[in-house]
């Protein structure tokens, strides 16, 4: 599947953190688990739902997408950016 963005040249998809375990890193910009950035738990039982994204550049979405199963988006980055000011993205230090 191509994908291609007119704003800019980044991609990435949301999806639940029990599929990080099909990610191939040498496809996407983050080069670890460590380097993912994860949703906040919302209530105690949201842990079964807590996700992450992951990002690319280029034309060519990365060939391990297909594996995952609930994606959302594909995102550009200004859509992405958007959705990660929505409060279960948004870490609140005190």
């Amino acid at each position: 599947m191509h994908i291609y963005n007119k704003y800019n040249n980044m991609t990435s998809i949301i999806f639940n953190i029990n599929q990080i375990d099909k990610i191939d890193y040498s496809e996407i910009t983050q080069t670890g688990p460590d380097d993912l950035q994860y949703s906040i738990f919302l209530d105690p039982g949201d842990f079964p739902y807590q996700k992450t994204y992951v990002t690319w550049t280029g034309m060519t979405e990365p060939s391990f997408v297909s594996s995952i199963i609930g994606t959302e988006g594909p995102y550009n980055e200004d859509q992405l950016l958007e959705i990660l000011e929505d409060r279960e993205w948004l870490l609140i230090v005190e």
